[in-house]
């Protein structure tokens, strides 16, 4: 169980404002062997090797969005009312000396009004301007170290604006981008984008010097954003300036690819892998995962394969020998319906033998 919630919970905190829909989050902490999982409006951090709960933060909406985990940085929550950085090094402890019971007595007055006139002033938040639930959280990495993420943030949502904070002056918004499309994944690759560029080499008019020259000189970075615009999948292309020398700046070039018709439905995930895009639609029932030595799809519906798809390919000496095969056998068929009329015709005629 990895909260309770309740008149017996005893959390001596503010009524949080319960959304409607369930949204579950998990953000894995891969290095320290963590895991957040936000139920509701609850972020609780599980120690995955003794799968034991260690921390438990309470926010006053429902938790929609949590960013990837990265070190020495604080991880980003996002709710319907704003976006959060939580520091979980500096962990609010779960008690253990205090046995939560589900027949537990309802609390005293005591504790009821030191939940609703708790002095202690909530975290810093960036608030919304229209309060939507924020889909997707991307910390942007750094150019010249794609392990180690910059103090820039993107935030997209249900709105039409990707919204872009700087963590070394949140909450302040620091640019926007106007999308026009609900953003449902944000993702990111560690090399500039220009649209000018991007035709030339769609023609193949790049030449190798400048393919060099850009390869040594280029700076800056490219946002990949997918969602879904008129019920359509919309696959959008940003370039993005050096997030780690931006110092406030703006961070977005004159430079942008926006395709409103790249799936039949909504893109609800989109990732990168090396030079290629992935996406998932809504349409779209497999799944793909990776368990880091084999790569695997799972549908639930009609079956993906057939027997014969894993069957040894025959060789092209092979499939040359049985086209001759089957080509006689048709013409020995052929000839064996000729001569079978022939006789009967021959019947008929009356010149048949005695």
């Amino acid at each position: 169980m990895l909260t309770l919630d309740g008149p017996g919970s005893q959390k001596g905190q503010r009524s949080p404002k319960v959304d409607t829909g369930i949204i579950e989050c998990v953000s894995v902490n891969n290095n320290d062997h963590r895991a957040f999982f936000a139920v509701k409006s609850y972020l609780v951090e599980v120690d995955l090797n003794r799968l034991e709960v260690v921390s438990r933060e309470s926010f006053k909406r429902s938790i929609t969005a949590l960013s990837t985990v990265h070190d020495g940085v604080p991880l980003t929550v996002g709710t319907s009312l704003g976006i959060h950085l939580q520091d979980f090094r500096a962990r609010a402890r779960a008690p253990h000396d205090v046995v939560e019971r589900l027949d537990a007595s309802p609390r005293d007055d005591a504790d009821v009004l030191k939940a609703v006139f708790d002095p202690k002033p909530l975290p810093p938040y960036a608030a919304l301007y229209q309060p939507t639930p924020t889909i997707s959280i991307l910390h942007l990495p750094r150019t010249e170290s794609p392990d180690i993420v910059s103090d820039d943030i993107y935030v997209s949502g249900l709105s039409s604006n990707i919204l872009h904070y700087d963590r070394r002056k949140f909450p302040s918004i620091v640019g926007t981008i106007h999308s026009g499309a609900q953003i449902k994944s944000l993702t990111s690759l560690p090399c500039p984008f220009s649209t000018h560029d991007a035709e030339l080499r769609r023609r193949g008019e790049l030449s190798a010097k400048h393919v060099a020259r850009m390869k040594s000189t280029g700076q800056g970075q490219t946002l990949i954003a997918g969602g879904g615009y008129k019920t359509r999948g919309s696959l959008e292309i940003y370039g993005l300036s050096t997030a780690a020398e931006s110092a406030g700046q703006e961070m977005l070039h004159n430079s942008a690819m926006k395709n409103r018709t790249a799936a039949s439905a909504t893109i609800l995930s989109v990732t990168n892998h090396g030079t290629k895009i992935g996406q998932e639609r809504a349409n779209d029932d497999n799944i793909l995962f990776w368990t880091g030595e084999k790569l695997g799809m799972v549908s639930f519906t009609t079956p993906l394969f057939k027997a014969k798809d894993f069957e040894v390919a025959d060789s092209e000496a092979a499939t040359e020998d049985g086209e001759r095969k089957r080509v006689y056998k048709d013409g020995m068929r052929k000839a064996l319906a000729w001569q079978a009329d022939e006789v009967r015709f021959m019947g008929t005629s009356g010149m048949g033998m005695a």
